[in-house]
């Protein structure tokens, strides 16, 4: 056995160096991890054994996919791209689009093998922290980077308890990382954390109240819909009083302090720390069909007047750094793929966001040994969609590909509902 799971063969080892590749990034054309170069490989290598393309979901992201990548050539070609940008567009898309299938083939026989990639990858992000950390970075970017290389650490160890059955101490790990991370400037892992915690709790009562019945439990989640909608709400007041009040009054530090204050008088209040977004939604309300271009320039600082109107600019350092740069922001994978690339590329991301709805509604006790963490990577995966750049595909395809590998699996008619159960009773 291996991290305290199932005997382990040589693809959850593979799939566990996948994890571990991922983080170390080559630069031609962009960047890609090495684990996509193996990825590669593996896609000519497994080709006539993988079902990837008897999977309707699989299938749909597959289509949607090279839709979003004709839509950045067209764009490109439309907007006069430098031959080098357009390339960079271009493939950043086409590799995902390669690594799809791979991903699938590696959870579609054991879904739980993901906590393996999970692995690899706690100890890929650490090592690139400290590894290959930007010289550029002030002790504010070192805070933030530093909760974000060991996020996915936490996840893990987080996943390994609930996996376990030591309930407690996956949430008292969600708990405590959350609370770290907000001490350390990082209010959206914070956030993160606690709901997926609050889900977590409430998906497992379910779980017990129909009797460990994995169809009965989904019957009942559906059900209380509107009232799990009113929990997670009220979770959300409360993180965000708590937050208010421990900024306030200086209890997570000076730099916090002055953040809050800045924000807190500003035209969009606390959501001015995701101004990026606003600024690309007024992008792309001005240019609905064809986007800009990828890696597209602000060339007539038309973003930054945006963000004066809206009273951003003094409180967006990114954006202060795109405009330097003269980039357009896009700093969210739904809406920097349409302020890039066009219509085009929202198809694919309004679907993944589907895939993660439907996973709650018909895949959530599928298997209930490996739920926590899917939980986890679903709101995680949820906030990256709509609030941080798109990057990191191989993480992107795993999240995915675990997905539509257990609904496709879950709708094969069950003759008994509870052999769908793998590892006993929760």
């Amino acid at each position: 056995m291996a991290f305290g799971l199932y005997k382990a063969s040589s693809k959850d080892w593979l799939v566990f160096i996948l994890g571990l590749l991922t983080m170390i990034k080559i630069r031609l054309l962009g960047t890609f991890g090495v684990s996509e170069l193996i990825m590669f490989g593996l896609l000519i290598i497994k080709a006539k054994e993988n079902p990837f393309f008897q999977n309707r979901q699989a299938k749909t992201l597959f289509v949607l996919a090279i839709l979003w990548a004709a839509g950045t050539l067209f764009t490109d070609v439309y907007r006069g791209s430098s031959d080098i940008d357009m390339a960079k567009g271009l493939f950043s898309v086409v590799f995902l689009i390669l690594i799809l299938p791979v991903a699938y083939w590696c959870l579609y026989d054991r879904v739980e093998r993901v906590i393996y990639f999970m692995g690899g990858l706690a100890i890929s992000a650490i090592l690139n922290f400290y590894f290959q950390g930007n010289e550029e970075w002030d002790e504010f970017d070192v805070d933030v980077w530093q909760v974000y290389a060991f996020e996915y650490l936490a996840v893990f160890l987080s996943a390994l308890m609930f996996y376990r059955k030591r309930n407690s101490a996956g949430y008292l790990i969600l708990f405590v990382f959350g609370i770290w991370s907000l001490f350390h400037m990082s209010r959206n892992v914070f956030l993160v954390f606690v709901i997926s915690a609050v889900l977590i709790y409430v998906t497992l009562v379910f779980w017990k109240k129909a009797k460990e019945n994995p169809i009965k439990a989904q019957t009942k989640f559906d059900r209380n819909i509107p009232a799990i909608l009113l929990i997670l709400s009220l979770s959300f007041i409360g993180i965000k009083d708590t937050y208010e009040h421990l900024a306030s009054d200086g209890t997570l530090g000076m730099r916090a302090k002055a953040k809050y204050e800045m924000q807190k008088n500003s035209s969009l209040g606390l959501m001015s720390g995701r101004s990026d977004f606003f600024i690309s939604w007024q992008l792309v309300k001005e240019s609905l069909i064809i986007g800009y271009g990828s890696y597209a320039k602000d060339k007539d600082e038309s973003a930054y007047q945006k963000s004066r109107k809206l009273g951003l600019e003094k409180n967006s350092a990114y954006l202060q750094n795109k405009v330097r740069q003269r980039f357009l922001p896009g700093h969210s994978h739904i809406l920097g793929a349409w302020v890039y690339n066009g219509i085009l590329g929202l198809p694919f991301w309004l679907y993944a966001i589907w895939i993660i709805i439907s996973f709650f509604r018909r895949g959530l006790y599928k298997d209930i040994s490996i739920t926590p963490v899917l939980i986890i990577w679903s709101v995680i995966m949820f906030w990256d969609i709509l609030f941080s750049p798109y990057a990191n595909r191989p993480v992107i395809a795993l999240f995915l590909a675990a997905l539509v590998a257990l609904q496709g699996n879950s709708r094969k008619k069950i003759s008994n509902a509870n052999e769908i159960v793998k590892y006993g009773k929760y």
